[in-house]
């Protein structure tokens, strides 16, 4: 803590403390807010694949960027879906961090298994697709990442065109 005492002799008027003291507190204040403008787009692929199983297909999704700070990725929205990105490995999604680059490898993946058309009930689908939550948000790209920057959330919308790659067709 600065503490003035101020006497007549001072050469500061209290109308410039004032100036300085504000100056002071919107430099600190509005430093931490900038790391959206600091994420850049190494790469965006998507890429379709079918087969393994009669009727699974899906679509696996890879992003690369680097970042000027250490976030913490949360979840993912591309293509109509949401996707949470856990921390543990598993799951749809995956994150790896480069500590070199200061790169982020952010995959996700969503599959579907069709019903079996020889079914004798048509009706009866089979639950076990891994349909990603449906996206709710909102956002003009291809991309929205949610992340964490000091204990706070940011969005970052991806405007960079994901590269379609040909599609996969597993025996």
């Amino acid at each position: 803590m600065i503490s003035f005492i101020f006497h007549s002799s001072y050469p500061f008027t209290f109308g410039f403390m004032k100036k300085l003291i504000i100056a002071i507190l919107v430099s600190a204040a509005s430093s931490g807010h900038t790391a959206a403008q600091k994420i850049e787009v190494i790469s965006a692929t998507s890429q379709s694949w079918s087969g393994g199983v009669a009727g699974h297909h899906g679509v696996n999704y890879s992003i690369v960027i680097k970042v000027g700070v250490k976030i913490t990725p949360d979840s993912l929205y591309t293509n109509g879906a949401g996707f949470q990105l856990p921390h543990d490995g598993y799951g749809e999604s995956m994150i790896t961090y480069d500590t070199v680059d200061h790169t982020y490898t952010i995959y996700a993946s969503e599959s579907y298994t069709d019903p079996n058309p020889r079914n004798s009930d048509p009706t009866k689908i089979n639950t076990a697709s891994k349909r990603p939550v449906p996206a709710v948000r909102q956002f003009e790209g291809s991309a929205l990442l949610i992340y964490r920057y000091k204990k706070e959330k940011h969005l970052f919308v991806m405007k960079k065109t994901m590269e379609v790659l040909p599609a996969l067709d597993y025996p």
